[in-house]
């Protein structure tokens, strides 16, 4: 998108979303899904670009199960976000105090989520059950 694409209320999204090239990944990434590949969307939950509660709306209007409901995820005792683990290795996770650019914002934060998904540890206490393929949104 160019810098200029705000989402900040309709009257932005039809004024500036008109000449903004939009795709929706939903099918693709359902797709992949459903053939098992692993999938972590995550988001800062202080971005402004594109908020939280808007990947959060399309990640349960997917329609997967919910298999753990939002858990808190920590690092070095501290809370660093909360995770909503979905059937078949779907993950959403939030950063807290992230922006649009969670790994700029909250590297530590970022790194040891990644880092934990893709070594198959426990985001949140219980969440992340054995994942093959991956792929991290």
């Amino acid at each position: 998108l160019a810098y200029n694409c705000s989402n900040d209320d309709d009257e932005a999204i039809l004024a500036n979303f008109s000449g903004c090239a939009m795709t929706d990944f939903r099918p693709m990434i359902a797709e992949l899904i459903d053939n098992g590949v692993a999938f972590l969307v995550y988001s800062g939950d202080c971005d402004a670009q594109i908020p939280h509660t808007a990947t959060e709306a399309w990640t349960t209007g997917m329609g997967y199960a919910i298999i753990e409901d939002w858990q808190p995820w920590t690092l070095d005792g501290f809370v660093q976000g909360y995770a909503i683990r979905f059937a078949k290795n779907f993950t959403y996770a939030t950063i807290k105090g992230a922006g649009h650019m969670v790994p700029m914002f909250r590297p530590r934060a970022a790194l040891a989520m990644i880092q934990r998904y893709i070594s198959r540890q426990h985001l949140a206490q219980t969440m992340f059950r054995a994942i093959q393929n991956t792929i991290i949104v």
